[in-house]
């Protein structure tokens, strides 16, 4: 009896380990992008920062500082998701909270994650807030778009 319980709890063991662990990143790019964004909804950064390369954890701490700060509760909604796949790199273009954009995300150790880059983009000020300039979370290349169009 003793025996057969030690064995159970070391089956239980191993798979906890098999399930949970091991490989770091999500099983496909769209994944990544609904799972990392679910995550910067719950502020579970470190989960989040999990699903991003490591050259890119700098950034999601960048946003980690912005929405602690944030005195309200900021969603991400991730809309037509599409992703392009070459061997381990992929492009997705989505919509997110409405504006469309576009991440680079690579596979790394068998999982995918994003590789991202954060930036603050400065909203216009309108007559009704004057109190100054907001952020919104905009990846780089989507401002080199902005600034390409305005010349």
């Amino acid at each position: 009896m003793k025996r057969n319980l030690i064995l159970i709890a070391t089956a239980v063991i191993a798979f906890a380990f098999v399930g949970c662990g091991g490989k770091e990143g999500a099983k496909t790019p769209e994944d990544a992008i609904n799972q990392f964004y679910a995550h910067l909804d719950k502020k579970e950064f470190k989960e989040a920062k999990a699903l991003a390369t490591t050259e890119s954890a700098s950034e999601v701490e960048k946003i980690e500082n912005e929405l602690s700060k944030a005195k309200e509760k900021t969603e991400f909604k991730v809309e037509d998701l599409k992703c392009e796949t070459k061997e381990d790199a992929a492009t997705c273009t989505m919509k997110l909270n409405g504006e469309e954009q576009k991440i680079e995300l690579k596979k790394v150790d068998g999982g995918w994650k994003l590789v991202y880059k954060y930036a603050a983009k400065e909203a216009e000020n309108t007559e009704d807030d004057a109190s100054g300039p907001d952020e919104a979370y905009v990846p780089a290349d989507q401002i080199q778009d902005d600034v390409a169009e305005e010349q």
